[in-house]
């Protein structure tokens, strides 16, 4: 079986589209300059959109600790 690819880390979460302007309760994650996915969310539920940007932007990093264990 083949590896599968992704976008390789480090990847960050913030509140600026791709154009540098502040975008409210909508995370995105970028990786090396690409977008890499847009969080949605809503006013109701800023903490919930946060710890899913955070979760999201972790997931080089959880992979390869997924991968150490495994080893």
């Amino acid at each position: 079986m083949a590896d599968a690819m992704h976008t390789p880390g480090p990847w960050e979460s913030c509140y600026m589209n791709w154009l540098g302007q502040a975008v409210a309760y909508r995370p995105h994650i970028y990786a090396g300059g690409t977008a890499v996915c847009i969080v949605e969310g809503n006013a109701t539920s800023i903490g919930v959109t946060e710890a899913n940007a955070r979760l999201i932007a972790a997931a080089p990093d959880l992979l390869e600790a997924c991968k150490a264990a495994w080893a």
